[in-house]
């Protein structure tokens, strides 16, 4: 079984889990769950009740904070005498090494139709994510298990490898997150019917852009456990966060292999 969680903001509206099996190397949709309103300890209950059987788990939201939010020391020498490479190379980069982290500059170079927001940018969507955290290490639900994935990042991956048409794919998520996105949903969801069945969920995908990208989540953790995500870089410090995007070039074999440009 592979979970996908797409979280939702303020409140803890909009928060969507998506249940899928693999059969047959294809993923099927078993069960999408709308999580109530300040459904935090709900999500916890959910993945600890299911733990044996859970080998991946996709959480649309950073999974750590950026470098000057995590540094312990007290007295900071400020970024330009800071001696965190991690810290050094966002600097470099023209990042901001308090609101963002060095993942987000490489999922920029990987692929150049998405812009991940900076993380702190996300306010209450990471603030939830570190309760969970902490919540189901307290549980004892194996953190490893844990993706950080970008459905939108994604779902770009996922074009490049079935060989979509580009300008229909790509008006397609500019447009399925808006509460007229219908249609886009839909295209959407048709598109990537060759490595994902919806069965009886995809009018409901198709109806709620949460739903969808919960959907993708999970997808993305499937792909993340078979080790069929982008590599990560030789050049990330071992503490950096990284975002786990499907390696288009070995969903599809023929393709070519990805090269990151430094920022």
């Amino acid at each position: 079984m592979y979970v996908g969680i797409d979280i939702g903001g303020r409140e803890g509206r909009n928060t969507e889990i998506a249940l899928l099996q693999s059969e047959g190397g294809r993923l099927r949709i078993t069960a999408i769950h709308e999580v109530p309103p300040r459904g935090d300890d709900f999500i916890v209950d959910f993945l600890v009740e299911r733990r044996d059987v859970a080998k991946g788990v996709g959480i649309d939201s950073p999974l750590d904070l950026p470098p000057c939010l995590r540094c312990g020391d007290v007295d900071c020498p400020g970024l330009e005498n800071c001696p965190s490479d991690e810290t050094r190379m966002i600097v470099d980069s023209g990042g901001n090494p308090y609101a963002e982290r060095l993942t987000e500059t490489f999922v920029s170079n990987a692929l150049d139709e998405v812009r991940p927001m900076q993380t702190m940018a996300l306010g209450q969507i990471v603030a939830r994510t570190m309760y969970l955290l902490k919540r189901l290490r307290s549980e004892g639900f194996p953190i490893a298990r844990i993706r950080e994935v970008y459905p939108k990042a994604s779902l770009f991956a996922f074009r490049r490898a079935l060989k979509l048409p580009r300008a229909d794919f790509d008006r397609a998520v500019r447009r399925y997150k808006k509460n007229e996105g219908q249609e886009a949903r839909a295209f959407i969801v048709d598109s990537l019917s060759p490595i994902m069945d919806f069965s009886s969920f995809g009018e409901e995908c198709e109806e709620c852009h949460d739903k969808l990208d919960a959907a993708v989540a999970g997808l993305s953790a499937y792909f993340s456990v078979q080790n069929l995500s982008l590599p990560r870089p030789e050049e990330l410090p071992s503490k950096a966060g990284w975002i786990e995007i499907p390696d288009w070039t070995r969903i599809v074999p023929r393709f070519g292999a990805i090269i990151f440009k430094k920022g």
